[in-house]
Formats: C-alpha cells, sequence, structure tokens
C-alpha cells in the first residue's frame, strides 16, 4: 500500500508469476491480486468496467474501491475536461459495479470506504443508498 499524489491509499497486493501466466491456472489469491492490478491499471472507463462486467463474480471489496479509484482518476483525466462521454451512471457496468459495492459492503475496511466516498465526489456521483 502507498499514498498516491491525490491523497488515495493505493492497494496493489504483491504477485507471482509474472505476466506469461494465465489467470485460470492461478490460485484464487493469485487472481485477486492480478485483478486488482488490471483494474488500477486500466487505461479507460471502458476497461474498469468491462473488467468489473467479466468478473462480477469475483469481485470483492478491494477491487471495487479500486475500480471506483481508477474510474475517478480515468474520467477526471478524459472525461469532465473533455466534456465528451456519457454520464458515469449510464455507462455499460456502472450498474454491475454497483451492484458489486452492496454486496461487498461489508467486507469494505475504513480506507476502502474512504477511497470509494472520494471517488464518488470525483465523480459527481452519488453513492448509492
Amino acid at each position: 500500500e502507498g499514498l498516491t499524489a491525490d491523497g488515495v491509499v493505493a492497494q496493489q497486493p504483491a504477485t507471482r508469476g509474472g505476466p506469461a501466466c494465465e489467470s485460470a491456472s492461478l490460485p484464487d489469491d493469485l487472481q485477486a491480486a492480478r485483478l486488482t492490478q488490471q483494474l488500477a491499471r486500466a487505461a479507460s472507463i471502458e476497461e474498469v468496467l468491462g473488467l468489473v462486467r467479466e468478473n462480477a463474480d469475483a469481485i470483492n471489496a478491494i477491487h471495487v474501491s479500486a475500480a471506483l479509484v481508477t474510474l475517478a482518476r480515468t474520467h477526471a483525466r478524459t472525461g469532465r475536461s473533455h466534456g465528451r462521454g456519457a454520464p458515469m451512471r449510464s455507462r455499460p457496468g456502472m450498474d454491475v459495479l454497483l451492484g458489486c459495492l452492496a454486496r461487498t459492503l461489508p467486507d469494505f475496511h475504513a480506507q476502502g470506504c474512504a477511497n470509494a466516498w472520494w471517488a464518488f465526489a470525483k465523480l459527481r456521483h452519488p453513492p448509492p443508498e
């Protein structure tokens, strides 16, 4: 874990095996770590939400936090500054992410909650009730 320039704690578990390993052949904890890295390194809103849709059943609280933070950073860099793109709530996969958030909320720690609320504020998206 490390503090980023915008004050968000980055949660990036270490992985073994390198990029040549197939996710399906990795133990569950390494698959989870790989998904966290993929979410944190995603270059676009569509990539983040695509990963969420593809992995919805395996997503945990750390994944939700990573996805929301990456969405907020990407949106700030691309969406809002160029005035393009659909509102976040209408993007394909956002409903899946919000469902994952609802499902994993009991597993969130304080930092994950803070990261999620920060992301919702940056996205100007009301958090789910």
